[in-house]
């Protein structure tokens, strides 16, 4: 059967979106499956050049949308930035909540409409170039609201022209937590409204929902009103051996993944500062990967500048695959000081991959990922209210290092058996399809 692989958000080498899509691609291949992976239109060339990526989709995500359109954007950035902080100066009332909903439900009705209005272009022209029909499968990583809404008009309007043999089944992976309609433009309601647009159009046996935590997946659910099942983490399992630090080699303690505020990249420097006696007596090295993107608070700017004047191994900007897992590989101790309430049921590919390697993450309390650490015993939790928590939770790590390393590495086996691309396959498959994607004989049902 035809598998399409397809994430708006593909435009870069950057964060996971590439590398979840690309590890699913080899085993469904194998199994005879006739696959295509869709991106970005306007993606890195490479990736259609070496990787095979199709250019599909013209709109991603808001934030790749901000990095990919540039300065097209930036009046409507601007323009919601400036609300979101006008109203911080503002004293509370009813009134004023009043007016600030009105002005970001004016700048999410303008994205939304924008975001609908193309996707569904692209699928007009995708169907023009394949011929979709019932038997083809579209598996859609990290959509956002905007992007279901798309896709359920443009199922709906094909049912309304022509008979549900020529649409196909949408397999759609939720990533992002979802915020409280007091955070920003109303994204509960969009989601409820896209999921409701599913269920009137009668489309509900086209459409596969699910998340990668128990908790997102039971957050959606009450949301939707439909089944949101879990799926495991395909891009856990490394694409390079799991290596060790050298023998009588000094501990390291390494950072990666995007550099923003919400990922605590701003205490690094205080963090290395604390620790810069025992990095200057050699008992000690950090390992930094810096990757701002483009619009970056100005404390992760000041922090960045900061740790260029600091003995720790710093790698700027985007890394290749094979750099961002060896920082992984050498390192004994990685951070994970994430903040912010949407992590509370959000995953962490980062943490995902720690964790596949035998490393001892550390990570901030009510988080999933803290969840995990204290469920297996493999980490160091610590509650993210101040800085002195933080330094006490490297500090214990760093005491109970051999024990901890000997968890963590001993858990790895099952984390990566669990978390595995084929694993992904075979629960997604048995979902869908009643048996495993991995199976040749895999088939989408029926109209």
């Amino acid at each position: 059967m035809r598998i399409f692989l397809a994430n708006p958000n593909l435009y870069s080498y950057g964060g996971h979106d590439f590398g979840y899509l690309d590890c699913l691609r080899q085993p469904l291949t194998s199994a005879g499956h006739e696959v295509r992976v869709l991106g970005c239109q306007r993606m890195n060339p490479d990736l259609g050049s070496r990787e095979g990526v199709l250019p599909a989709f013209s709109v991603p995500l808001p934030q790749a949308a901000l990095e990919v359109y540039g300065t097209e954007l930036v009046q409507q950035k601007t323009y919601y930035t400036m609300v979101t902080e006008l109203f911080r100066t503002v004293p509370d009332s009813a009134e004023a909540r009043d007016v600030r909903d009105f002005a970001l439900r004016r700048y999410a009705d303008w994205y939304a409409a924008w975001v609908v209005d193309a996707t569904m272009k692209d699928l007009d022209r995708i169907d023009a170039e394949y011929s979709l029909a019932a038997s083809d499968l579209f598996l859609f990583d990290h959509l956002h609201q905007e992007h279901i809404a798309a896709l359920a008009e443009w199922a709906a309007y094909r049912l309304r022209r022509m008979d549900r043999s020529r649409i196909p089944s949408f397999a759609i992976v939720l990533h992002p937590a979802l915020p409280g309609n007091d955070q920003g433009p109303p994204v509960r309601q969009a989601y409820a409204d896209a999921f409701a647009l599913i269920g009137e159009a009668g489309l509900v046996d086209r459409f596969h929902v699910f998340a990668d935590t128990d908790r997102l997946a039971a957050d959606y659910s009450a949301l939707a009103g439909i089944p949101v099942a879990t799926l495991p983490i395909p891009h856990a399992a490394p694409h390079v051996a799991v290596a060790e630090r050298p023998d009588g080699g000094r501990p390291t303690i390494a950072f990666v993944g995007v550099s923003h505020r919400g990922h605590g990249f701003d205490l690094l420097p205080h963090v290395v500062e604390r620790f810069s006696g025992l990095v200057a007596a050699g008992g000690l090295r950090f390992e930094i990967q810096a990757q701002v993107g483009a619009s970056p608070h100005p404390s992760v700017t000041e922090a960045l500048a900061a740790l260029r004047r600091m003995p720790v191994t710093l790698h700027e900007g985007q890394l290749s695959a094979e750099a961002f897992y060896g920082i992984i590989a050498r390192a004994d101790i990685c951070l994970l000081p994430y903040m912010g309430a949407w992590f509370r049921s959000q995953s962490s590919g980062v943490f995902a991959e720690v964790l596949a390697f035998g490393k001892v993450p550390i990570v901030s309390a009510g988080t999933w990922m803290a969840d995990i650490v204290q469920r297996h015993d493999v980490g160091v939790v610590f509650p993210p209210s101040s800085l002195e928590d933080f330094y006490a939770a490297i500090e214990r790590a760093l005491a109970d290092l051999d024990a901890l390393g000997r968890r963590c590495r001993d858990f790895a086996e099952d984390w990566r058996r669990i978390n595995s691309p084929q694993n992904y396959l075979d629960v997604l498959g048995r979902r869908i399809g009643g048996t495993s994607l991995r199976d040749p004989a895999f088939a989408m049902g029926p109209p």
